[in-house]
């Protein structure tokens, strides 16, 4: 996941690549059709940013999840990455043994599958060793909360 969206919304010069994803973002949709074929499960898209999304996804399936900042690529601001939102990239949890499978899949697709957590059964969303930053966008805030 790389914030191209926040970076062409924030950034005073930003890449002509984040323009491009900005105006005419390319939503993996095929990748996550062979992804549920394959056997992955609670996926969605992070088109609220990981923070917001991430939460969703564990509200509705009764879990929480550990985030290691360091492992989300393509950072160079955090809050960019994780509050922004605009991505189209996919967030899904899925057993380690369907590893394999996801990499192939995801290669097939020109895109790169990285583990940036764990989930747990403990119903808590955290971002090992910081808070999350503050939001940087939100849709539709009284329609859709966070938290429950």
């Amino acid at each position: 996941m790389v914030p191209l969206a926040a970076e062409a919304f924030f950034s005073e010069k930003p890449s002509e690549e984040a323009m491009l994803w900005f105006r005419r973002p390319r939503p993996p949709v095929a990748l996550g059709v062979a992804l549920a074929e394959a056997g992955v499960h609670a996926m969605m898209d992070l088109s609220d940013g990981l923070q917001k999304d991430l939460r969703r996804l564990c509200v509705a399936s009764h879990c929480g999840a550990l985030i290691f900042s360091e492992k989300i690529p393509g950072i160079s601001r955090l809050d960019w990455a994780v509050s922004f939102g605009e991505d189209y990239e996919l967030l899904f949890c899925a057993p380690s043994s369907l590893r394999d499978a996801i990499v192939s899949l995801c290669a097939n697709h020109h895109r790169s599958p990285c583990r940036i957590g764990t989930v747990t059964a403990e119903t808590v969303v955290e971002l090992v060793g910081q808070p999350w930053p503050g939001s940087l966008f939100d849709h539709f805030p009284e329609v859709f909360p966070v938290t429950r």
